[in-house]
C-alpha cells in the first residue's frame, strides 16, 4: 500500500503508459480520497468522490509512506519484488522531494539484520485488530 501511495505521489495522479497496474493506481488513489487527499487536484480545494478534499503537507505524507515502507519492509524481512523496483521509486521519490526528505535515508541503507518475522525498529502501522467486531446493515 505504502508503495502504491509513493508512486502516486510521484507520477501526480498521472497515468503515463509505463505499465503500471491501473488496479494498483486505483487502489492507491481510493485510499488517499477517503482521507480527503488528492494528488492530481492541483492543490484546490474541492469534492473528489464525496469527500471534501484538504490542503495536506505532501512532503510530511510522503516521508510518512516512505518510513512505513521501510517498516513493512523491515518486518517482512526482505523485499517482495526485485529490489531494482524499490530502488527506482526511492530515486523517484528523492529526486521529486529533495528538500522534503533532507536527512532521511534511503532504501540502500535500510536494515533488516535482526528484524523480520513481523518485527521492525518500531511499531508504527502495526495493524491492531479491533476489540469488538460489528456488521452494519445499511
Amino acid at each position: 500500500m505504502h508503495e502504491d501511495i509513493l508512486r502516486r505521489f510521484v507520477s501526480g495522479g498521472n497515468r503515463n503508459g509505463n505499465g503500471k497496474d491501473d488496479d494498483e493506481e486505483d487502489t492507491a488513489a481510493a485510499i488517499l480520497a477517503e482521507h480527503g487527499v488528492s494528488v492530481s487536484g492541483g492543490g484546490a480545494d474541492g469534492e473528489a468522490n464525496g469527500h471534501a478534499e484538504k490542503r495536506v503537507d505532501v512532503g510530511a505524507e510522503v516521508k510518512s509512506h516512505l518510513q512505513l515502507l521501510k517498516l513493512a519492509y523491515q518486518r517482512l524481512g526482505k523485499w517482495p519484488k526485485p529490489y531494482g523496483v524499490y530502488e527506482q521509486l526511492n530515486a523517484d521519490v528523492f529526486r521529486q522531494y529533495a528538500a522534503e526528505l533532507k536527512g532521511v535515508e534511503g532504501v540502500e541503507k535500510w536494515q533488516v539484520k535482526s528484524f523480520g518475522g513481523g518485527k521492525a525498529e518500531s511499531e508504527t502501522g502495526v495493524y491492531v485488530a479491533p476489540s469488538q467486531w460489528d456488521i452494519l446493515v445499511v
